[in-house]
C-alpha cells in the first residue's frame, strides 16, 4: 500500500474585530450660541475703534467687513478655546455681510464710506 502524503495543517487565524469610536468633538450647533452672542456684543465697539484705520482703506462699503474679517481670521487661526470659536463665528458673520453687499450691488461704491447696513436698520 502506498504511503499517504502528509499535508501541512492549515491554521485558521481570526482577525480581531475592528471597533470604531465616535469623535469626542460634537458638532452641536448650540455650542456656537455663546461665541456668536459675544461676537455680536463686541462687533460694534470693535468697528468703532477701528474706524480711523478702516477709513484709510479704499474699499468703501466693505472696509468694515474686511477689517473685522481679518481680525476674526487671526483669532480663529491663532486663538484657543473660546477665542478660536469667536473668531470662527466672526468669519461667518463677516463673510455673510460681504456676500450681502455683493448681491445687493453696492460693491462698486468704493469711494464712499459704508452707511449702516440693513442688519442695523431694523
Amino acid at each position: 500500500m502506498a504511503r499517504r502524503k502528509k499535508t501541512a495543517v492549515r491554521r485558521v487565524y481570526s482577525k480581531a474585530k475592528k471597533s470604531y469610536r465616535r469623535s469626542s468633538k460634537s458638532s452641536n450647533p448650540t455650542t456656537l450660541i455663546i461665541p456668536a452672542a459675544v461676537y455680536g456684543a463686541i462687533r460694534a465697539p470693535m468697528a468703532k475703534a477701528l474706524d480711523p484705520v478702516l477709513a484709510k482703506i479704499p474699499f468703501g462699503n466693505v472696509a468694515d467687513e474686511l477689517g473685522l474679517g481679518i481680525l476674526s481670521y487671526y483669532a480663529a487661526k491663532k486663538g484657543k478655546g473660546m477665542i478660536k470659536k469667536i473668531g470662527q463665528v466672526g468669519l461667518v458673520v463677516e463673510s455673510a455681510r460681504v456676500g450681502e453687499v455683493v448681491i445687493s450691488g453696492q460693491l462698486m461704491n468704493m469711494g464712499t464710506k459704508a452707511q449702516a447696513t440693513a442688519i442695523y436698520n431694523y
